[in-house]
């Protein structure tokens, strides 16, 4: 029943993972494509489509600029990579207008330049500190259906839930320093004997993750070296120790309202730990969804 159930999970996850890559992501790179003009001194790009939000790059008047998608009063807009490493930004239309472009045929004719009052240009909040330009930013909390890879894991425990989550920090263009922990206890009974016996893991992992796509929806794929703590304790003894494993996953996220954002990933793992009287693998694969905040 649990591995039916794990592979329903598994299949579902698979599903998302094939719509992202190719159903919603060839759509949105083969968006309508809108050109756009900057017709202020300086316009402001912003990390999100919100005044408040860090100003990440500043436009030249005159400046041609191509969008995808619009959003209210704001277009996205493709940059050259900042300090941060971003890419794609939002300008407020009070800023640019649209260029309106003629057949081949036709001479180019130039758009007269728009006056515009002092009231049609929101008021710039407060410049962010320098520090706020560091890196992009993420945090999530997570939840996984574990699936122990080793047959006497799977016989004594079986499989269970973890809770944990992570952080991320975008250091270099795409590339990012992730760490991530979790939590998965679980209750069992010894293969021989039937006696209670009850485990404890607690994995802590740091890695790389690099961005596949930054878009509306972000795929990604992470590598990273873990630390299980593993504590069990039965009518036997207790054995509380620690070992070095791998963790790798591949995932995307969906940001649906400013920096929020779903994470849906697969997640494998493998950690193997020997002592006098037997070897187990701690690790396996996973299938997972997170919660986060994207600053």
């Amino acid at each position: 029943m649990k591995t039916k159930k794990f592979g329903k999970i598994i299949k579902c996850c698979v599903l998302f993972l094939y719509l992202v890559f190719f159903q919603i992501m060839p759509q949105l790179i083969n968006a309508d494509v809108i050109k756009i003009v900057v017709i202020i001194d300086e316009a402001e790009v912003r990390w999100h489509p919100d005044l408040k939000s860090i100003v990440i790059k500043t436009i030249p008047k005159g400046t041609v600029l191509e969008s995808k998608e619009r959003i209210g009063d704001w277009f996205k807009v493709e940059i050259p990579p900042s300090e941060m490493g971003i890419v794609s930004g939002y300008i407020h239309s009070s800023a640019v207008e649209t260029v309106v472009e003629k057949p081949e045929e036709e001479k180019p004719v130039t758009q007269p330049e728009r006056q515009i009052s002092q009231q049609e240009i929101p008021p710039s909040p407060p410049s962010s500190p320098p520090l706020a330009k560091a890196a992009n930013f993420f945090i999530e909390i997570k939840g996984t259906y574990f699936y122990p890879s080793d047959k006497d894991f799977q016989n004594i425990y079986g499989a269970g839930l973890k809770y944990g989550g992570n952080v991320v920090v975008y250091v270099w263009k795409k590339l990012g320093i992730w760490i991530g922990g979790s939590y998965f206890h679980k209750n069992g009974k010894l293969t021989y004997t039937k006696e209670d016996t009850e485990l404890l893991l607690i994995p802590v992992v740091l890695g790389l993750r690099y961005r596949l796509m930054s878009n509306a929806i972000n795929a990604y794929v992470g590598l990273g070296v873990n630390y299980v703590l593993y504590n069990e304790s039965s009518i036997i003894g207790e054995v509380n120790t620690g070992k070095i494993g791998v963790n790798g996953n591949l995932g995307a996220y969906l940001n649906f309202w400013k920096g929020l954002f779903i994470n849906v990933f697969i997640q494998l793992s493998y950690c193997k730990m020997y002592s006098p009287d037997f070897s187990i693998n701690l690790g396996g694969i996973e299938a997972g969804i997170g919660l986060g905040y994207e600053f």
